[in-house]
Parts: C-alpha cells; structure tokens; sequence
C-alpha cells in the first residue's frame, strides 16, 4: 500500500467505494473537482488501484480533515491511519498547530479510529434546520470586535471551543479580530442592548434526490436566555427576508437546544468535533 497525491483520473475509482458509504450515495464525488484544487487530497493504492482517499484544507495555523474513505474491502489493514499522517504530516509542513474533524454522533467505529490516532474531542454542537417564516426579523449588523467582547467567556463560547461553522460544514476558530472574519455578524436588540449575537457565514445549497433548497449558515449562535426564542424565531425570519428557503444554525448542545426546537427548528444528531495537537 502506498499513499500520494490525489489525481483527476482517480475519481471513478474513488467514486466506486465511496458510494457505499451511505447508502448508496457520498458527496465526496461531487467534492473531488473543488479538492484537487484546495489543499491536500490523498490517496491509498493498493493492488493497482486507489481504496482510500482523504482531504486536509488549511486556515493559518489550523486544518480541517474531511471525506476520509477506505474501500470496504480493504479496511483494518492500516490505510485509514496511513491516510491521516499523511494529512498530518503535510498540513505541519505548511504551520499547522492543531487538525480538527467531526464525527457524527453513533459513529462509534469512527470515534474510536479517531482516539486510536491521538484525536481528542474538543466540543460538541448540534445543528438545526428551521424553514424561512415570514414573521419578520429585527436582526441587524452588528461590530464583529464588539461582539466578540460580549460572547467570549459566555458558557455558549466555552461549550464549542471558541469554534464556529462555515457553509462549507468546516469549524474554524473565532478570530480574533474582523481582519480573519469574512462573514456577517448578525445581532439581536432589545432595550438598547444586545441580546444575541450569531456569525452568518452566507448561503449554501443542499441538494438531496431532485430537491434543491438554500440555507442561511449561522456558525455560531448565542443569546441571553430570555430572549433565545424570539432570537430563533427573527433568524427564520431573517431567512425569510433574504427569500433563502432555510435557516441552519450551530449551537451549543444546551438548552439552547430547546429553545431552538419550540421555535419550530428540527434537530437530528449531535455532532462531536475531535482534535488533534500537532507537536
């Protein structure tokens, strides 16, 4: 077994054990094009052809590991671990501190590849999806820098790590200032002070079979607790607004959750993100 650079020309090889890995489907080939030309796309051969595959995308000092895939056939034999290394390996020669990835809640064959390879969890969020409703929104812009003054140190913060999720399903942490922040800042006032704040990091598309609907990405969410469901309910608003089809929002695995859940968002799983401190 050997493990190199990914190449165009794999793709119906990867797309054949992929595909078997939910069902039938795997976004993974849809995702090759976009990985060939960000980051670190890997892959295993063995016996004259690729069985495993991974992708490793940076942000200044942190890494992202995704779409790790190893043929059915050819699993417990070491190439996921080989895949990882290789991530590993390639992402500290660029300056990466830390590599992150998610493992969904009831993945307990991957959670423990995972710790086996020196992973740790770090935090644990739950996302929600709420359909755009048009009961309005008193959302407005808000001072990233200020902002940030008022949710670090909030049990909220501390509960996923200081992390945030991207439209692009990748957590990252908050920066430290809007310089390393290209999303919105979307906040909630009430009595002239703010009560909630959520980073909006856009829109996504999410096909699934023939249906093809948009979400507004809200990566992180905080709110005082009086207000978390009128917070919930202006955020569909908003995407109502925006005439975006859903609002999807991260949020701690609290009772935030609850609240979320009575303003009429759907949550189905948790999702517990590993790290691991390259030394």
């Amino acid at each position: 077994m050997t493990v190199r650079d990914a190449r165009a020309e794999d793709i119906d090889a990867v797309t054949a054990f992929a595909d078997s890995t939910w069902d039938g489907w795997d976004y993974v080939p849809d995702a090759w094009d976009d990985w060939l030309d960000e980051g670190v796309t890997l892959v295993a051969d063995a016996d004259g052809r690729p069985v495993g595959t991974v992708h490793g995308v940076t942000r200044d000092d942190e890494a992202w590991l995704e779409g790790l895939r190893v043929d059915e056939d050819y699993r417990r034999e070491g190439i996921a671990s080989a895949l990882v290394d290789g991530v590993v390996e390639r992402t500290a020669d660029r300056g990466v501190s830390v590599v992150r990835c998610m493992a969904f809640d009831g993945n307990e064959a991957g959670v423990s590849f995972l710790e086996s390879v020196g992973f740790g969890r770090t935090a644990t969020v739950r996302h929600g999806r709420g359909f755009g409703f048009p009961y309005g929104s008193a959302l407005e812009p808000a001072n990233f820098d200020e902002s940030l003054e008022v949710v670090r140190g909030t049990e909220a913060f501390e509960a996923v790590d200081g992390l945030y999720a991207t439209s692009d399903w990748r957590m990252w942490s908050v920066p430290d200032s809007v310089n390393g922040y290209e999303g919105e800042v979307l906040g909630f006032v009430e009595d002239g002070e703010v009560r909630g704040i959520a980073l909006c990091d856009g829109t996504r598309i999410n096909e699934t079979g023939e249906e093809r609907r948009t979400e507004l990405v809200l990566g992180f969410v905080w709110s005082e607790p009086r207000y978390v469901s009128q917070f919930a309910l202006d955020i569909r608003g908003e995407a109502r607004e925006r005439e975006i089809h859903d609002a999807v929002v991260f949020v701690p695995d609290d009772q935030t959750v609850d609240a979320f859940d009575q303003a009429g968002y759907d949550f189905d799983r948790h999702d517990h993100i590993y790290e691991k401190v390259i030394q």
